[in-house]
């Protein structure tokens, strides 16, 4: 299995989820969406698109929860 980490632009969508393979037009006004998206026309074009839990935030951030990696008896 191959496991690449690839870093995109993202941006959050309010009241629209969009699936892979999918071909939707939406609107896009947060400066930040914008700037994410110029972002990815200027490189391989490829783009994080997410669901945004709350549409009544403008300015919603990212939360990540990260827990230590257990180690395998194998020592890997």
């Amino acid at each position: 299995m191959n496991r690449e980490t690839l870093s995109l632009p993202m941006v959050a969508l309010r009241g629209l989820s969009i699936l892979p393979e999918m071909v939707r037009h939406f609107d896009v006004s947060r400066p930040k969406s914008i700037q994410a998206i110029e972002e990815a026309m200027l490189g391989d074009q490829k783009i994080f698109l997410t669901a945004q839990k709350d549409v009544e935030t403008e300015s919603p951030g990212l939360r990540m929860c990260t827990r230590p990696a257990a180690s395998l008896p194998s020592g890997r």
